[in-house]
């Protein structure tokens, strides 16, 4: 007989445990002014700052009491929502940044082969071969000296461009 109280104690105590879990309820405001209750999630219609989660409230405090305790959590938990909108925003920066990086990148390369262009007509005009040029007309000649003078003050400068 004791083993069968000892039985019914034991499920009677895990059913108590059991229905205190059960106990969270929601209250809100509906778009009527109304306040609702109930143990499931409001609908999706309601506003996000008119819901409050009573878990085990006992206390038979009034909802006057318990606002100052609503919202000190609803200012240090962010709402499923705010949470998606914050790693969205995340995500948007992060591609942003590395757009940027990437395009920072291709100048870097661009500018880097036009140096190395600029440096080997340098060394052409340097040399002293004889350079040939092309006019609109598509007909070449020979730079003269002056013209070769030219070519190499103009392409100091761009080689000054690349050094800073």
């Amino acid at each position: 007989m004791t083993v069968l109280r000892l039985q019914h104690f034991l499920i009677a105590t895990s059913l108590l445990c059991i229905s205190s879990a059960a106990l969270a309820q929601y209250a809100w405001v509906d778009e009527n002014g109304h306040k609702q209750y109930s143990d499931m999630p409001p609908p999706t219609s309601a506003h996000v700052k008119n819901v409050r989660t009573l878990q085990g409230d006992f206390s038979g405090a009034s909802d006057d009491d318990n606002k100052g305790a609503s919202k000190a959590t609803d200012k240090t938990t962010p709402t499923l929502a705010e949470q998606d909108a914050a790693f969205r925003k995340r995500q948007d920066e992060l591609a942003e940044k590395n757009k940027k990086a990437d395009a920072d990148a291709k100048l870097a390369q661009d500018k880097a082969q036009n140096c190395a262009h600029a440096q080997a007509y340098q060394r052409s005009l340097d040399s002293g071969i004889r350079l040939v040029q092309t006019d609109a007309n598509g007909q070449r000649s020979f730079l003269d000296d002056n013209q070769r003078a030219q070519a190499s003050r103009d392409n100091q400068q761009i080689l000054s461009e690349c050094k800073g």
